[in-house]
Formats: structure tokens, C-alpha cells, sequence
């Protein structure tokens, strides 16, 4: 049950149910979910989460506030041969995450369920909550989760990587797919999107989210100041997932258009992905002699990004797909960078060209080596697009603002319980 801490202010009892959740990451989503979590229990909120043992076989429970359980179990976790035996056993996860979300909700009794990632999770779940708690159940998507096929279907269509395994695949899923069902239709009765763009996307997609408030992710404030560029070349950052959506190779292009320029540029890429396109990377960059130029760096931990950032005049952000809303982009922004980037998904609501970065085309690798062209040749300009970004972060997209609307949400939806139930 609620209580009132004083007039203004309701303390809660979340149950937080999501796929991942550090240490187990795949992207910013899962980090902003932790953030926000140990956000809310410093604010007095009591804080459940659920979420997948990953790659576990073993049930983890870790205590303190947040209090975290590592108990789902996922669609996918592995290859193909893993997928086929979770199919085979579908039923019995299904009713293994229904007795183990039921528990834990008997036990946290909680005001307010708000689901968070939840691709890979089977739809079960949700339903289940949905189910028990129709009137305090909440989605925060930052992600199109809800428009895609299950992740079992996902892994079945997806072509096998070696061309021997391909048409043994195929068989394979001609055989499982008739045998999955549906799923069944979630209400969404609650949503927060991520930004105006998920919310647009999923709509058009055909999932009733049109009342959903947006609430933009939020970055930590950042002590660097943006400096004006004195050396002789411009040093530029590449920070993410590298697989072929996220457009890289755009960069690689732009890079050999500057080498030929004679502008004087460096490029440092930072992550992992895809093995075949990052080594596709690597032939492309080594056969247009830019090693030089072009350094891969490998991973970083996400602790140690906000020193990393300190160390470049600019951030490229060349993603080809409609990105949710860029965690990197407002990171790079916080620490006084220049952000080159694109404006698919909802990178738009915060980069603008000329106002607050460069922009350029998604896939026009000539585009972006003019803008990267134009960062080096006019160092006032590329000072005072930073000093831009990183005002318009701190005045509009702080952690502090995004726990403060979350909260305020879950509030409303909780107090909206309390009156309904007098």
C-alpha cells in the first residue's frame, strides 16, 4: 500500500520487469533502466526488479534496493540449435516465468508495474500483468518491441551465417514456424514513449500507443567545457554497436573522400558487433590505406565512456536505422563535443542542423565527409555548435528530468488507483 511521505509526494512500491539490466548489457536502454531504477530508491521508492539470468541457468537474487531477480527466461539465447530446444519447451517456460512473476508480485506487492525492454521476453509475461494488475500496469518503449514477430520467429528467418548451414535452416524453420502461435494482444493501456518517433513508428505499426506520453531519455551532467579545436587535425569518435544499420561503413567512405581532400582527419572507433562486417571493415580501411586514419579500438566499458569523450573534438553518429533516441548523442553533447550524426528515429528531437550539430544523410558518405570537411575548416563554427549541444542537454535532457517525469507518471497512475479504490 502507498504512503504519504507528505502532501507532494507518494512513495511506491515499482516492479520493474525488463530483458536485460546491467551487468548484463546489449545497449544504453538497459543501462538507463538501472539509472533510473537506483534513482527512484534514492528518492524513498521501494524498487523490485525482474529481469533474465542471461546465459545463467541459475536464478539470482540480489538484494538491497533495488532488490533485482534474474529469473526470466528468455525466448532466444544462443544458436539455432539452442532456439529449436527452447521451442520444443516453450510451454514449460511459459508457465515457469508466470509462477515466478506471480510470486514475486505476491511477494513485492507492488503499486505500480512498469515494463521496460521487453523484446526476447515472451509476450506471456506482460499478459500475465496485465492480468493480475490491469490498472497499474505501465510500458516504457524505448524500442519498437511491440511491432516485431517473437524472437523465436526472428531467429528462424534469419539467414545462417555459414553457407553450408543455410539450407539445413531453412528445413528447420519451414518445419517450427506454422507450429508458433500469435501471441496473445497486449493492452498498452499505460505507455511512456522514448521519444516523438517511437511513438509515431509504433503507431504506424498498428499498436495503440497515440495517448502515450513521451519522456526523452537523460544523460548526467558532464564537467568538460567545449574547447576551441587548436591542433592541426580533427579527432573523430565512433562509439557503438558496429553492425550494418548503424551505418559505420558511411563513415569508412567519408574518411577515404577526405583522405583524397587532403583534410586532416582521424577516426577512432570504438565497439563490437557483427564479426563479418567489422572484418569487411577492416579489408575496406587497410585496402584504401587509411589505417593510419581509421584505429579500431575494440570495446569500452561503459563506465569509462565520460573520460573517453574528453579526449575527441567530435562524435560521428551515422546510424541508418530509426534509432529510438541516442544515449551516445546526449553523452557526447554533456561532455562539449560536436555531434555529426543523422537524423533518423528520434535523433531529431534533440540534434538540429546548424543549431546544435551537423547533420547529413543517412547512407551519403560524400554528405558526411562534406560536414566533417566543414567541422575542420571552421573550428569557431564546430566551438559554438558544441557549446549549443551541450546547453540544450543540461537545460533539456538530464537523468534528473527523466526520473522526475517517470516518477510523476507512475505517481499519477498510482494515486489514480488510490482514489478509484476509495
Amino acid at each position: 500500500m502507498t504512503r504519504l511521505r507528505n502532501r507532494a509526494q507518494v512513495v511506491m512500491k515499482m516492479l520493474f520487469i525488463t530483458n536485460y539490466y546491467p551487468p548484463e548489457v546489449r545497449g544504453g536502454y538497459e543501462l538507463w533502466c538501472q539509472e533510473v531504477a537506483e534513482s527512484l530508491a534514492n528518492r524513498g521508492h521501494e524498487m523490485t526488479i525482474v529481469t533474465s539470468g542471461a546465459d545463467r541457468t541459475h536464478h539470482a537474487q540480489i538484494g538491497g534496493n533495488p532488490r533485482v531477480y534474474q529469473s526470466l527466461q528468455l525466448e532466444v539465447c544462443g544458436g539455432i540449435s539452442n532456439t529449436v530446444a527452447r521451442i520444443r519447451r516453450k510451454k514449460q517456460t511459459d508457465k515457469a516465468n508466470g509462477a515466478t512473476v506471480a510470486t514475486i508480485i505476491e511477494r513485492a506487492r507492488p503499486d505500480v508495474v512498469l515494463h521496460w525492454g521487453m523484446w526476447n521476453v515472451p509476450r506471456s509475461v506482460p499478459a500475465l500483468v496485465e492480468s493480475l494488475l490491469p490498472d497499474r500496469t505501465a510500458y516504457y518503449f524505448c524500442d519498437y518491441w511491440p511491432t516485431l514477430p517473437c524472437a523465436y520467429e526472428q531467429q528462424l528467418r534469419n539467414p545462417a551465417r555459414r553457407p553450408l548451414a543455410r539450407f539445413p535452416k531453412r528445413l528447420v524453420a519451414r518445419l517450427l514456424l506454422p507450429r508458433l502461435d500469435r501471441g496473445v494482444e497486449l493492452q498498452f493501456r499505460h505507455p511512456i514513449c522514448v521519444s516523438e518517433a517511437v511513438r509515431r513508428l509504433l503507431v504506424k505499426g498498428g499498436v495503440r500507443v497515440a495517448h502515450a506520453r513521451v519522456i526523452h531519455g537523460g544523460t548526467r551532467p558532464h564537467p568538460a567545457v567545449p574547447q576551441m579545436r587548436r591542433g592541426p587535425s580533427l579527432r573523430l569518435l565512433y562509439l557503438g554497436r558496429i553492425v550494418p544499420d548503424k551505418g559505420l561503413h558511411t563513415v569508412v567512405g567519408a574518411i577515404r573522400v577526405l583522405a583524397e581532400r587532403a583534410v586532416n582527419v582521424s577516426l577512432d572507433v570504438y565497439g563490437a558487433g557483427d564479426v563479418d562486417y567489422m572484418q569487411g571493415l577492416a579489408r575496406t580501411t587497410e585496402e584504401a590505406r587509411l589505417s593510419s586514419a581509421i584505429r579500431f579500438r575494440g570495446n569500452i566499458p561503459a563506465a569509462d565512456v565520460p573520460a573517453l569523450l574528453t579526449k575527441y573534438d567530435a562524435l560521428v553518429f551515422p546510424s541508418e536505422w530509426e534509432e529510438p533516441f541516442a544515449r551516445t548523442v546526449l553523452e557526447a553533447m554533456a561532455a562539449g563535443l560536436l555531434v555529426i550524426g543523422t537524423l533518423t528515429g528520434g535523433t531529431g528531437d534533440i540534434l538540429k542542423h546548424k543549431q546544435t550539430g551537423l547533420t547529413f544523410k543517412a547512407g551519403d558518405a560524400m554528405d558526411l565527409a562534406n560536414q566533417i570537411e566543414l567541422a575542420a575548416h571552421d573550428p569557431e563554427l564546430s566551438y559554438q555548435l558544441a557549446l549549443a549541444g551541450k546547453s540544450r542537454v543540461s537545460q533539456h535532457f538530464t537523468l534528473e528530468r527523466m526520473v522526475e517525469q517517470i516518477e510523476d507518471s507512475l505517481r499519477s497512475l498510482c494515486s489514480l488507483n488510490l482514489v478509484n479504490s476509495l
